[in-house]
């Protein structure tokens, strides 16, 4: 059952990871509905206790340069801008998870 769980987690992180290429580069309905969903599931099921530091290190700094404005590069600005923000909805919701989970360890 574990296994499973962890493919699953795998799966949505690489849908999550396409999801945020392609819907940067054409629009696609409820993208952020999707990638936060796709976040929940990977911070839940694809993290394991070795990977948390690392994730929650990438995530904020993915989290702050997503905030950047790379839209004021010529010609591919606005599809770097949006392929950024899907990743920022994509990540948020996996180190929400994993963080509120580091904390109930913490005060167990």
């Amino acid at each position: 059952m574990t296994q499973d769980l962890y493919v699953v987690g795998k799966w949505a992180a690489i849908i999550g990871l396409l999801l945020t290429i392609f819907a940067g580069l054409i629009v696609i309905p409820f993208t952020a509905i999707i990638l936060v969903l796709l976040g929940l599931v990977i911070g839940y099921l694809n993290v394991s206790k070795k990977e948390v530091p690392r994730l929650l290190v990438a995530g904020i700094g993915l989290i702050l340069v997503g905030t950047a404005d790379v839209g004021l590069l010529p010609f591919v600005g606005g599809y770097i801008t949006r392929i950024l923000e899907n990743l920022v909805a994509l990540v948020t919701p996996a180190v929400l998870i994993v963080s509120v989970k580091e904390v109930y360890k913490v005060v167990k």
